[in-house]
């Protein structure tokens, strides 16, 4: 964790740079991935990190797949 960013590792050991929050009912969630130059952002009025989570997912996995 630094300056509100999450520092982490996907699966296939990439660096994954991240922050998500929520606040009355709305989330959001932005995941960079710097060494393959990809990122994505995501709001939307529902609280569920599941499902905001997922659907990164399958956003990102268009490009690192």
């Amino acid at each position: 964790y630094g300056a509100g960013l999450e520092l982490t590792t996907d699966g296939q050991g990439r660096t994954v740079v991240g922050h998500s929050g929520a606040w009355l009912g709305s989330s959001s969630l932005v995941v960079l991935y710097p060494d393959e130059s990809v990122g994505g952002a995501i709001t939307c009025n529902i609280d569920d990190d599941d499902t905001l989570d997922a659907r990164m997912d399958e956003l990102l996995g268009i490009w690192l797949d």
